[in-house]
């Protein structure tokens, strides 16, 4: 997926006539236009500070960044649209499959990059028929490879949760794919001492 590399970046951009023509440090696209990136954001403190960091990694490329700012439903619909040009999303793991991600790059299925490769819709098309096996491991990694070289989606985090439990918390058993465990638990009611 990529590797935190300014230089190169810099040298791609250089490579496909992204550059300063005008010498104000910002680029320019190849017919001179200015080249300006619009990133969405919900806003908020958690936002505001990855905002802020990508801004400051585009501005040391010498990109424009400018921000849309919206609502999580109003940008969900712009999403969907296909007005937005850039726009960061959590995404989670419901199953122990992987299929639910490989459907980001199905165009029959709803996605925001509106991505579409024929190859790739046939693939994820034969991986929904298969049963568990290598066949079907295999058709996998080739969405993966087709995911790869096009890049519709970048990945960038993950996210790392850190549990406390209580020794009166009884049923916990955390869920490898799920976050939404707390239904499973009940408290142990203590007993007064006689």
């Amino acid at each position: 997926m990529g590797e935190y590399n300014p230089a190169r970046a810099k040298a791609l951009l250089d490579l496909y006539g992204y550059i300063d023509r005008d010498g104000d440090g910002l680029r320019e696209q190849p017919d001179g236009q200015p080249l300006a990136l619009e990133r969405a954001s919900s806003g908020g403190q958690q936002w505001r500070q990855l905002d802020e960091s990508f801004q400051r990694d585009m501005r040391a490329l010498g990109l424009r960044l400018q921000f849309r700012a919206g609502q999580f439903s109003e940008l969900i619909k712009a999403g969907r649209a296909g007005t937005l040009m850039i726009w960061a999303l959590g995404y989670q793991a419901i199953f122990p499959d992987g299929q639910q991600f490989l459907a980001r790059f199905c165009s029959k299925i709803e996605t925001f990059a509106r991505f579409t490769s024929e190859q790739a819709d046939a693939l994820y098309e034969r991986i929904s028929e298969l049963p568990d096996g290598a066949e079907r491991d295999a058709l996998m990694q080739q969405v993966q490879r087709i995911a790869l070289a096009c890049l519709p989606y970048k990945y960038t985090s993950v996210r790392i949760d850190t549990e406390v439990m209580q020794p009166q918390v009884v049923g916990y058993r955390r869920p490898v794919f799920r976050l939404d465990w707390f239904h499973l638990v009940d408290i142990e009611r203590v007993k007064p001492d006689a």
